[in-house]
């Protein structure tokens, strides 16, 4: 039930606070759709899921495991990721940027998955992140 609630309110949250989170007044230089902008890297999901919620919602995903949160937020948060971030376009440069670290056949659905597993991971102060987010970068095995 808690799952549950917590990814309501994560949907709920993103949904309605998204756009006034960024400055809708960017330069053309940033790769945006309709106005959102799409991060360039893992790092800048990262440090963008930071600036979206707040801290009351980081400290909830904390009290969960990695798979339940992960399980969870699929279709709501991870639906929110892949429609605003580009990830079903193949012109936005994440979705370039995933395919570069991993390949073409590397679907969207999975794309979003590693960047709410990375997010977890963040959260959860891993020391190697660094480490793991070069090595996905290269292509290679990085859980």
């Amino acid at each position: 039930m808690k799952t549950i609630i917590l990814l309501f309110f994560l949907f709920c949250f993103i949904n309605a606070e998204a756009t006034h989170i960024f400055d809708l007044n960017q330069t053309a230089s940033l790769d945006t759709t309709e106005s959102q902008y799409i991060p360039k890297n893992m790092k800048d999901c990262l440090r963008q899921l930071d600036l979206i919620l707040s801290d009351s919602v980081k400290n909830e995903i904390r009290s969960l495991s990695e798979s339940e949160f992960l399980n969870g937020a699929h279709f709501g948060f991870g639906t929110w990721i892949r429609n605003n971030w580009g990830l079903w376009d193949k012109n936005s440069r994440l979705h370039k940027y995933f395919v570069r670290c991993r390949g073409q056949l590397y679907e969207p659905d999975f794309m979003s998955g590693d960047i709410l597993s990375f997010y977890y991971d963040h959260l959860a102060g891993d020391k190697k992140i660094k480490s793991k987010i070069r090595k996905f970068e290269k292509g290679k095995k990085w859980w």
